[in-house]
């Protein structure tokens, strides 16, 4: 069974928005999307771009097992080798195993061409 996800963040007067999206396939299919918006009052003072943001999405996503390595890079919006990087500036083991290599295989069958 194949997964993937990619998302976007974007900056929206008064709040800043992120949408999720997520596929499966398999047996069955299906396509769902989380979108978070968190208003300007909550992130007051703080001084996160949209790209940032999504990086520390993709980040937690990936440190929580929650999405593999390039399920993260595309979450993030950026190439595995850029989100590998990333981890590597911040200390962030990859431990991306045997598992890992093939949920991604999966993944790219089943995304478009």
């Amino acid at each position: 069974m194949g997964n993937g996800a990619f998302g976007f963040a974007q900056r929206r007067q008064g709040s800043l928005c992120f949408r999720l999206s997520l596929a499966k396939a398999g047996l069955f299919a299906y396509f769902y999307q989380v979108q978070v918006e968190i208003s300007d009052l909550a992130l007051n003072g703080l001084t996160v771009t949209t790209d940032e943001a999504r990086l520390s999405i993709a980040l937690g996503l990936f440190q929580d097992g929650k999405a593999t390595l390039g399920q993260s890079a595309r979450v993030a919006g950026i190439s595995v080798t850029d989100f590998m990087k990333e981890l590597g500036r911040r200390h962030i083991p990859m431990n991306y195993g045997p598992d890992d290599f093939q949920d991604d295989l999966k993944t790219l069958e089943h995304l478009p061409a």
